[in-house]
């Protein structure tokens, strides 16, 4: 009859003194590992998430040369256009900022719509999106 260790097994144990105590290595490595990941992850993920969505967004900003404040229908009909996301005056109005989609629409489009309602705008800035984000987050 051969010789069996798995009979033995616990009487073996008892004399050397194993015990199993805790969580092995192993585990313990694994453990906190996924945990570094989740939190790596739960960082990372949003904003290239963020970013994945503004990637194609530009920022216009106007201005009339005489610096009045903006007719509410034009920039309803500018929000109408296609590939425009936003668009939003300053505290004034004098100021009008239209945030859009530059593979779909481009600053140059909106100048037929104001030459339409005998407005004399001026292109003060063209930004990407998140520059001008972080800029007024600054300020």
């Amino acid at each position: 009859m051969p010789y069996n260790p798995e009979t033995y097994r616990e009487k073996r144990e008892k004399v050397l003194g194993v015990r199993k105590r805790g969580i092995s290595v192993g585990v313990l490595a694994v453990v906190v590992s996924s945990l570094i990941l989740i939190g790596f992850g739960a960082v990372v993920i949003p904003k290239s998430i963020a970013w994945w969505n503004d990637r194609n967004l530009e920022d216009a900003i106007f201005k009339l040369k005489d610096g009045g404040p903006w007719p509410a229908d034009v920039v309803a009909a500018l929000g109408r256009q296609t590939g425009v996301k936003k668009t939003v005056t300053d505290k004034g109005g004098t100021r009008l900022v239209i945030t859009f989609d530059r593979t779909v629409f481009d600053a140059r489009n909106v100048t037929p719509l104001f030459e339409k309602n005998s407005l004399n705008a001026v292109l003060l800035n063209r930004i990407d999106h998140s520059q001008h984000m972080r800029g007024m987050q600054k300020e």
